[in-house]
C-alpha cells in the first residue's frame, strides 16, 4: 500500500458527505454482527468509524501506514484503553499476533490501494480468525458521475484514474464484476453485496449543493441503482 502524505486531511471538503456515507456502511456491515468483543479496520483516516467502534466494542484495532495518523488517533482517543493501534500496513498486517483474536474486520476503502489485493486478503484470511466476519468497500467505476463524465469527455472511460485518484493512491477503479471476482478468488465468501449511495456528482458538489437530507434519501434508494452507486460493497466470511 503506498503510503500518501496528508491522507486524512483530503476529505475535509466534503466531510458531511463522508460521514453520511461511512455511517451507513456501518450499519450495513452491524446488521450482520453478532460478536462485539472486537474488530479489526485497516485505514483510520481522521478516526470518525474509531470513535464508533471505541464505544460498541470491546477491543479495536486500528491499522495505518501513515505515522502522523496513528500519533493522532492515539492522542484524540487518549482516554480509551480498548484502542490498540498499529502503525503497518494492510499487507504486513500477519506480522501482528492481534490479528489472530479480532471477530470483525472492517476494509473500507483499501483494496483500490494496494498493489496486489488477492494476495493481501489471502495474507489476512491465513491469520485471522476462521469466525471473523469481512465487510469490504471500493470506489465504483460504474457510478453515475463517471458514466457522465465519459459522456462529457472527461474521462475516456469509466475505469481511468483521475487526477483526484492518484492523489489518493488508487491503483485500479473496480466494478461489481471485477470487485466479486477478486474476493473470491484469495478464498473469501461472500454473504452479501450492493451498492452504497447513488452518486450523480462530485464529493466536493455534493457537499457544496446538498443538504444532509438530500444525502439521507440518495443513501437510502442504494438498492435500487446498486450496480450504479458511487461504492460497492460486500460482506465474507473466511470459509
Amino acid at each position: 500500500m503506498t503510503y500518501i502524505k496528508n491522507y486524512k486531511d483530503m476529505h475535509t471538503n466534503w466531510s458531511n458527505l463522508h460521514d453520511a456515507v461511512r455511517m451507513y456502511e456501518y450499519g450495513l456491515f452491524k446488521k450482520s454482527i453478532n460478536d462485539y468483543s472486537s474488530i479489526l479496520e485497516v485505514g483510520i483516516g481522521e478516526g470518525f468509524l474509531t470513535g464508533i467502534f471505541l464505544n460498541e466494542f470491546k477491543k479495536v484495532v486500528s491499522v495505518d501506514n501513515d505515522k502522523s495518523v496513528v500519533s493522532y488517533i492515539g492522542q484524540k482517543f487518549k482516554k480509551y484503553s480498548n484502542l490498540h493501534l498499529i502503525d503497518d500496513s494492510f499487507e504486513n498486517i500477519g506480522n501482528h499476533s492481534i490479528v489472530k483474536e479480532v471477530k470483525n474486520i472492517f476494509l473500507g476503502h483499501v483494496m483500490e490501494h494496494v498493489y496486489d489485493p488477492v494476495l493481501s486478503l489471502k495474507v489476512l484470511k491465513r491469520h485471522c480468525d476462521k469466525d471473523a466476519l469481512i465487510y469490504l468497500s471500493v470506489p465504483n467505476a460504474l457510478s453515475l458521475h463517471r458514466l457522465a463524465a465519459v459522456q462529457m469527455g472527461l474521462l475516456k472511460t469509466c475505469y481511468d484514474l483521475t487526477e483526484q485518484d492518484q492523489k489518493l493512491g488508487h491503483k485500479r477503479q473496480y466494478d461489481m464484476t471485477r470487485f466479486k471476482s477478486d474476493l473470491v478468488s484469495s478464498g473469501l465468501s461472500i454473504v452479501e453485496s450492493g451498492g452504497i449511495f447513488v452518486k450523480p456528482l462530485s464529493n466536493s458538489q455534493i457537499e457544496k449543493y446538498y443538504s444532509r437530507d438530500m444525502i439521507k434519501a440518495f443513501l437510502s434508494i442504494s438498492n435500487i441503482l446498486k450496480e450504479n452507486c458511487g461504492e460497492i460493497y460486500a460482506i465474507c466470511t473466511i470459509s
